[in-house]
């Protein structure tokens, strides 16, 4: 398994008897010469990502058990140098799909259920090498790009752009291969012929599902529908009537419709809203009155309204509302005059009111022109990392290097003292764990944790965690009260941090074990090097997690488990002796 505690923030146990958080390292997954930024996807309690951990094997799907921290590449499945590149999609049933290429069939939908014998090929929907998904290549040097919005989920079924020599595609699957099929063709012209992402903004409204598409030769953007069924997929409406695009954008679901953005041709970009069908599919509104357009953005639904930023050519870009009666309004001009433009970032629900922050100015509202006021002025704020989030009856945010909290009022609003140890800009609330308050530097879309971080407790005591030897890389995922991520310490590795695995007393186990023959078919033995105690325990759990094995009270020194009635794949024995534990790995095939 490979794991030790690499940095602890103090005992395991302090002096009331409350676990303290630690930095674990679980294990080696990458290498320079094949590294990839993992992207995470959780069943139960595993967590599945991709990973390259060398010239053998490439980037494949590897798994981490979050109970154990047991952490191995789960299966080659582009055997040798070459990589399958696996992308983690979305999980139905229970079961994960996911895109990759085992070098015979191309870049196609596969399915896992967490075992070796569950994991296979759904289907070879562009037969033969050619890929029949869409492409996430690794960065290099970054995490994998990619926007979420390009698979849609509607009633345990996934919607996705497939490819064959017939064009854009609409493809449904419920994870099976006869499930698999072609929906809805979507244009036939030769120039869809590739992997490009023309079926995109997959946004589930009630029991439909809308998305936007390429319709025609001209390259031109249209919103769409499906139910999930050939006839209840179509065109929702040509909005830019002919060969233009209306250009759908900002998809959000409010008040069981869709709410968008399109320009129809006449208006400019406006604010739209469709029930999926033709006649339902209207203009809200013209703020900007002509052909300019008010250019809506940074939706934000709270409390039966949709906040959104809008231009109507007097006001310049302010805040308005929408309401689920259908009025539209401007909430207040905080910048008066055409030329004031607004740009708001992070909006929050706090207190019953929407907070948002200006580059340099901290606002609330209730979406009324006397309930909206400024809250703190002469902040620094980075538009494009600013993050505010809420914790312990206190709304957290950074500005100008520093740490500030607060309760909604002027005076509640302060800043913490300088961080210590950092030179960093844009000091950001990043999440929480085990109740406490997570605060990283430069932080990303995507979340870093750079060398070091801090905890805030709900006393508002904070902690440095230094790791100045670990540099994290790519996304950081947060999953069951604890972050995972890549970091690296002269090779790429995963990191965990959180409450410390098995309290961190697996270290503390002093006797040696041995396990043959591993791989086994059958029988594997367990070996101990000074007899196990009458009151150890052993069990045999799978890689979700499962109970497969027990084992108690076996004063002896082996003890010989029976694996052949479970499926190929990989298990983990733990063995439990005077509250101390040990997991080792065996490979079923």
């Amino acid at each position: 398994m490979n794991k030790k505690i690499y940095f602890l923030i103090s005992l395991v146990w302090f002096q009331f008897g409350i676990a303290q958080e630690a930095l674990e390292e679980l294990g080696i997954i990458n290498s320079n010469s094949e590294h990839c930024s993992p992207t995470f996807k959780a069943i139960e309690n595993t967590l599945f990502f991709d990973a390259g951990s060398g010239l053998a094997n490439g980037v494949e799907p590897w798994s981490c058990n979050t109970e154990t921290g047991a952490t191995a590449l789960f299966q080659n499945i582009n055997s040798g140098f070459s990589s399958s590149n696996p992308y983690f999609i979305a999980s139905i049933n229970n079961k994960l799909l996911f895109s990759a290429d085992d070098g015979l069939h191309g870049l196609e939908l596969w399915i896992t259920d967490g075992t070796l014998a569950g994991t296979q090929l759904v289907k070879d929907i562009n037969t033969g090498t050619g890929a029949g998904m869409l492409a996430y290549n690794c960065a290099g040097s970054g995490p994998v790009f990619n926007d979420p919005k390009n698979y849609g989920v509607l009633n345990n079924k996934l919607f996705f752009e497939g490819f064959t020599n017939n064009g854009e595609q609409l493809w449904i699957s419920d994870g099976t291969t006869a499930g698999t099929i072609l929906l809805k063709q979507i244009d036939t012209n030769a120039i869809f012929n590739g992997n490009v992402n023309f079926i995109q903004n997959f946004t589930v409204v009630g029991n439909k599902l809308f998305f936007t598409a390429v319709t025609n030769s001209a390259l031109n953007r249209e919103l769409w529908v499906t139910d999930g069924t050939t006839s209840g997929t179509f065109l929702v409406k040509d909005i830019y009537v002919g060969d233009s695009s209306s250009n759908p954008l900002n998809l959000i679901a409010f008040n069981n419709k869709l709410l968008f953005t399109a320009n129809d041709g006449t208006h400019g970009i406006e604010l739209w809203s469709s029930d999926g069908t033709t006649g339902g599919t209207t203009m809200v509104s013209d703020i900007n009155l002509g052909g300019s357009g008010s250019n809506p953005s940074g939706f934000y639904a709270f409390n039966n309204q949709l906040f959104f930023l809008a231009n109507d050519g007097i006001a310049g870009n302010e805040l308005w509302v929408y309401t689920t009666s259908g009025s539209v309004a401007l909430v207040k001009d905080t910048q008066p005059g055409a030329t004031g433009i607004l740009y708001i970032h992070n909006q929050t629900a706090f207190n019953a009111e929407m907070y948002f922050m200006t580059a340099d100015q901290l606002w609330k509202t209730d979406g009324t022109q006397p309930g909206t006021s400024l809250v703190k002025g002469n902040l620094v704020l980075n538009s494009n990392s600013t993050k505010m989030l809420v914790y312990n009856n206190k709304l957290y945010f950074g500005s100008n290097y520093l740490l500030w909290s607060s309760d909604g009022t002027p005076t509640g609003t302060i800043a913490f003292p300088e961080l210590p140890n950092t030179s960093f800009t844009n000091v950001q609330p990043f999440t929480d764990i085990n109740g406490k308050l997570i605060i990283v530097p430069n932080i990303s879309n995507y979340g870093t944790i750079n060398n070091r971080f801090w905890t805030c407790d709900s006393n508002e005591n904070i902690t440095l965690i230094d790791a100045s030897t670990t540099t994290s890389y790519g996304t950081v995922f947060k999953f069951n009260d604890a972050l995972y991520f890549e970091g690296t310490n002269s090779s790429y590795k995963l990191f965990r941090y959180g409450l410390p695995l098995n309290l961190g007393n697996e270290s503390h186990l002093q006797n040696l074990f041995k396990v043959y023959p591993n791989p086994t078919t059958h029988l594997v033995t367990i070996q101990s090097e000074k007899g196990f105690f009458t009151e150890t325990k052993v069990i045999v759990t799978n890689i979700l997690g499962q109970l497969v094995l027990e084992n108690k009270n076996s004063q002896t020194h082996k003890i010989s488990l029976d694996l052949s009635t479970q499926p190929t794949g990989l298990y983990w024995v733990t063995i439990e002796e005077e509250g101390n534990k040990k997991t080792l790995k065996i490979v079923k095939e």
